[in-house]
């Protein structure tokens, strides 16, 4: 499974973890190419595994609440959204 973490720096690091292959990490300037690394890894580390996705077996979501609170704006004009996020899929593989 792929973790991908912005560092203090605001680069982004992928950590890529799977049992019974050795862990792989890189860092990117941005998250568009890590997110694009850490899918071809994956996919290299299934095909070695002969495994195929199946199903999900868990996801785990979270939220954050964008609000305006600028003066410059009438009430009717406010901007609120509660925005819902998937943080981690997890998938069932077939071997």
């Amino acid at each position: 499974m792929a973790t991908i973490r912005q560092r203090q720096n605001k680069s982004w690091q992928v950590i890529i973890r799977r049992k019974g292959f050795p862990q792989q990490s890189k860092v990117f300037n941005m998250r568009e190419d890590a997110v694009r690394w850490a899918r071809v890894i994956e996919a290299e580390f299934d095909k070695v595994a002969q495994s195929e996705v199946k199903g999900i077996q868990s996801a785990k979501q979270g939220n954050f609440y964008i609000r305006d609170v600028g003066e410059d704006y009438t009430d009717d004009r406010k901007i609120e959204k509660d925005v819902r996020v998937v943080t981690t899929i997890s998938f069932y593989l077939d071997n």
